[in-house]
């Protein structure tokens, strides 16, 4: 059974990170998948989350953004947060201050996809006023991975 902690821990979310562009953030969420050991080419990730971008906007209305890749790159399914100033996401009217990075394996050949049905939650769970209320005041890292174990409650 995969938990919350196997594709995001307190080394894995930045808070206040102060960025200009949505590609600022993407790659510095990249780099922390790399430094967390999740990828085994950040160029190859990195490439598959801006293919996504172009294919649509990975913005999802409440300031939230969720880039995302599905790449052999990615060793094991990963999730990296960050809480950034406010930014234009796709444009000036997709105004973005949470972003979560989602890392997914491609492997069509697997017969558990329990990582697919934990990044759906967390994707579901963001949606909550409440939640990205906790995000706004989290003076720490351990108040936003709290926030998120509710995703995990349901699988």
């Amino acid at each position: 059974m995969l938990e919350l902690r196997d594709v995001i821990n307190e080394n894995m979310i930045l808070l206040d990170l102060k960025i200009e562009k949505k590609e600022e953030v993407i790659e510095i969420l990249v780099d922390l998948l790399g430094q967390n050991e999740k990828l085994t080419s950040k160029a190859l990730f990195l490439k598959s989350v801006y293919d996504r971008e172009e294919l649509l906007s990975t913005y999802c209305g409440s300031d939230i953004a969720i880039p995302h890749g599905i790449s052999k790159a990615v060793k094991e399914p990963a999730v990296c947060f960050a809480r950034t100033n406010e930014i234009s996401w796709s444009g000036p009217e997709e105004k973005v201050h949470f972003v979560f990075l989602l890392a997914v394996p491609d492997s069509k050949n697997d017969k558990d996809p329990q990582h697919l049905k934990l990044l759906s939650s967390i994707a579901t769970l963001i949606l909550e006023e409440q939640v990205r209320e906790i995000w706004e005041r989290a003076t720490n890292k351990k108040q936003i991975l709290e926030s998120l174990e509710l995703a995990v409650k349901n699988l």
